[in-house]
């Protein structure tokens, strides 16, 4: 009885860990894959407003929202070969079409910051 009391104890506690390191594994797994799923889901949708950009260059949404989705310090590189930065896209937006562009003047207000200005031309 005693030996299969030992037996079965060790079994368990084997077992116990060998579900833990099969969990961590899985949980880092899945972390990775998720960073690298929200990475791409990223990249897709930057790509997909500098193709929407590319098919009407009046396009003053895309512009806007390729504004909206990079991070700061990050530029967009357009079909023209032009490489501009968030602020840079949302002002070409307002550049394009200064009557209709309602929502690249209030996305550019939430970009500056406290004091920081843009010239119009």
């Amino acid at each position: 009885l005693s030996l299969t009391h030992s037996l079965s104890q060790s079994l368990s506690l084997s077992l116990h860990a060998h579900i833990h390191s099969l969990s961590r594994r899985s949980h880092n797994s899945l972390s990775k894959h998720s960073k690298t799923h929200f990475r791409n889901v990223s990249m897709d949708r930057r790509q997909w407003l500098v193709d929407a950009i590319y098919q009407d260059i009046r396009d003053i949404s895309a512009y806007t929202d390729l504004g909206l989705v990079l991070e700061p310090g990050e530029v967009a590189q357009l079909h023209d070969g032009r490489l501009l930065d968030s602020k840079n896209l949302i002002l070409e937006a307002i550049r394009i079409d200064p009557v209709h562009s309602s929502w690249s003047y209030s996305s550019l207000g939430l970009l500056l910051a406290t004091g920081e200005t843009v010239q119009l031309h």
